[in-house]
């Protein structure tokens, strides 16, 4: 992953866009990292993963507890 300093972000952030077509440029202040700039691309499919994710943790959740759901249910 590349990497570039704030100062050199500011000063370039045109290239840092462009750059992102080839994978995440992480930014860092004091030489510590603080923030990662994405290409749309990659943060949509990022997205996705993390909903698709949330939805089988939901699923899995649901099917465990459909017992103590259902009685709930009729009551």
């Amino acid at each position: 992953m590349q990497q570039i300093s704030y100062s050199e972000a500011r000063q370039h952030l045109a290239k840092v866009l462009d750059d992102t077509q080839n994978g995440p440029v992480t930014v860092t202040r004091n030489g510590k990292p603080a923030a990662v700039i994405l290409s749309h691309d990659d943060f949509t499919a990022y997205r996705h993963y993390q909903e698709n994710q949330l939805k089988q943790e939901f699923d899995r959740l649901m099917q465990r507890h459909q017992p103590q759901i259902d009685a709930l249910a009729d009551r």
